[in-house]
């Protein structure tokens, strides 16, 4: 019963992602020929609604969430703030420096 349980799943999975892959070729082609645009339009917070560029979530159209958008020194500063934090739990688990020393430091 187990195998029954863990093969059929994995079979139906297979097969709906198979048929999923070709509608998707079908729609917009295998590398997406077929798109209209095919390039990315806006980034972060900005969106082309009809033919004019927005600001949308919070305080632009919708009012919703505010989207989250950072420049490129805001993503060194967090990239490694995250680089300490790794390091210093990487400390803590291995105390006698039973892993190599150094991270992923720009």
């Amino acid at each position: 019963m187990s195998l029954i349980y863990f093969t059929v799943p994995v079979l139906v999975g297979y097969n709906v992602m198979q048929w999923a892959i070709s509608k998707s070729h079908e729609s917009i082609g295998e590398r997406g020929e077929k798109l209209a645009v095919k390039n990315v339009q806006a980034i972060g917070n900005k969106a082309y609604i009809g033919e004019e560029l927005k600001t949308v979530g919070a305080g632009g159209v919708g009012a919703g969430v505010k989207l989250v958008t950072s420049t490129q020194d805001e993503q060194i500063r967090i990239r490694r703030m995250l680089n300490e934090v790794i390091e210093r739990d990487r400390r803590r688990r291995y105390p006698d420096n039973q892993v190599k020393e150094g991270g992923n430091e720009d």
